[in-house]
């Protein structure tokens, strides 16, 4: 075993020692940093959820679908318009 892998060794196990003392005196801490990443956990599902039903929303035409269509047909009226010279469509 050569002295770099002996040192990264005794790192790590200084390292879950730390840990685990920490655990037993910050017992609120814990608790704070379990909870906090729980509520990460499901901010990021929701965010996830509400992107895929926004998705289904456009697709029946929400608001925001409609506006995109209108939009979408007005540069569509304002190139044939252009091509055609033909402004003025009653």
């Amino acid at each position: 075993m050569n002295a770099i892998s002996y040192i990264r060794n005794v790192g790590k196990s200084f390292g879950y020692a730390t840990i685990d003392v920490l655990k037993q005196h910050n017992s609120t801490s814990i608790a704070f940093a379990k909870n906090t990443k729980e509520f990460g956990t499901d901010l990021y599902r929701s965010i996830k959820d509400f992107k895929e039903n926004k998705s289904d929303l456009d697709g029946e035409k929400s608001l925001t679908g409609q506006i995109r269509d209108v939009v979408s047909d007005m540069k569509g009226n304002i190139i044939e318009d252009l091509k055609t010279g033909n402004f003025y469509n009653p």
